[in-house]
């Protein structure tokens, strides 16, 4: 169902898209399969999200994470809470935003999985480059030692480099 659910929203038929969703989700519940039940929720929040529910999208990021604690599935920590992070920054609440990511990142670090913490420190960058202010993105960074060492582990310097050149250009012409 899940399958499905990725080639209907190819074809950008949403409602169709949806109905596979659900049937995902009576499928997983009806197995008691902890992993399938949590991808189903998962998927059910990212399609919220796509449509720009983030209320319904939290919802169920948030009952995902309920279940993990609940069932001790560590792994599954992370996929919950990152998107909870995310639809903050869709509703432009920075501190909840900088919460949730905060506790994902904890999460990575303490399941050893290094690719996890770039994707937050990917997502909070690009927040802060592209939707809030650049200044305040140079500011956490500043303030995060480990983040710059951690880009440079992963080869994307430059990226960064770029944007601390656009930044200051941009103060120049004030």
């Amino acid at each position: 169902y899940s399958s499905i659910s990725v080639t209907w929203n190819a074809l950008a038929n949403k409602l169709s898209e949806f109905q596979a969703l659900l049937n995902a989700r009576s499928f997983a519940e009806k197995s008691k399969i902890h992993s399938l039940i949590l991808q189903s929720l998962d998927e059910l929040g990212n399609f919220y999200e796509s449509v720009n529910d983030y209320e319904k999208a939290k919802d169920y990021y948030t009952i995902c994470e309920n279940e993990v604690q609940e069932w001790h599935e560590r792994a599954y920590v992370f996929t919950s809470l990152r998107p909870l992070g995310r639809t903050h920054i869709h509703q432009k609440n920075e501190k909840l935003c900088i919460f949730y990511y905060d506790k994902a990142s904890r999460c990575g670090d303490s399941l050893g999985i290094g690719n996890l913490k770039l994707q937050i420190y990917i997502d909070l960058l690009n927040y802060y480059f592209n939707t809030s202010d650049p200044v305040k993105g140079i500011a956490y960074m500043d303030q995060h030692p480990a983040l710059m060492e951690f880009i440079r582990k992963f080869g994307v310097e430059y990226q960064v480099n770029k944007l601390y050149a656009v930044v200051e250009s941009a103060k120049k012409d004030r």
